[in-house]
């Protein structure tokens, strides 16, 4: 994989982990996983609208980390959400007073429900067992029963990855980590259409309530606490 986390297809063969979790002679997660650790991954705002604001190149990099994290947490079991944001009814009609981001969106006719711009990317992997959130507005817990869902899973750590880091993605990492949840973000997966603002917000923003690392370095670490004794 680009990002160096050597993911295999399910059910074993060509990388680290599918020769170590798949087929016979595996890894036996459910015996071996510390179930101390329970990571959640949230994966923002991944929509095919979204992703054509950003730089060139940007996109489809972003699409490839995220789809090798998705294929090592679906072998590590560990849970995946997956939120997008759909504008319906009177919050998609530019209305005075609210929301500049969301009147912005509206009046481009933006993230419309039901279209296909607000759909996840067409490359984007959804795995079947991964739940999948709508939501109004710009926060994914705004709403929603993503705190529920997470304190259900027994989650340990909210990991965030996505689109943007000036939106979905510093509002879910503000929003968790008021309700306590340890938030990792990952610097290889998450982008902006402003670069400049990109840059100010991993660096000087989202540190104050959460950790930056990379996809590389946050699997290495989960994959020494999931198989300590």
């Amino acid at each position: 994989s680009r990002l160096g986390i050597n993911v295999g297809t399910a059910g074993g063969g060509g990388g680290v982990l599918g020769g170590r979790l798949g087929g016979g002679g595996g890894l036996d997660v459910e015996r071996r996983r510390n179930v101390a650790v329970r990571p959640a991954v949230l994966v923002c705002d991944m929509s095919h609208e979204l992703l054509s604001l950003l730089p060139t190149g940007t996109a489809s990099r972003l699409v490839t980390a995220t789809n090798d994290l998705v294929r090592w947490a679906t072998e590590r079991r560990v849970p995946v959400v997956f939120t997008r944001m759909e504008l319906m009814g009177v919050l998609a009609q530019p209305t005075p007073g609210r929301h500049k981001l969301q009147q912005t969106l509206s009046h481009e006719g933006m993230l419309q429900a039901n279209s296909p711009g607000a759909a996840f990317h067409p490359e984007l992997i959804v795995p079947p067992s991964a739940l999948t959130i709508v939501r109004p507005k710009l926060s994914p817990f705004y709403g929603t029963s993503l705190d529920a869902v997470l304190r259900t899973y027994g989650a340990t750590e909210v990991v965030v990855t996505g689109i943007s880091t000036s939106g979905a993605v510093l509002s879910a990492t503000r929003d968790a980590a008021d309700r306590d949840f340890p938030t990792t973000v990952l610097s290889d997966a998450v982008g902006n259409a402003n670069t400049r603002a990109h840059r100010t917000i991993m660096e000087s923003v989202i540190p104050i309530t959460a950790d930056v690392i990379t996809c590389e370095t946050w699997v290495q670490q989960v994959e020494r606490q999931m198989d300590a004794p």
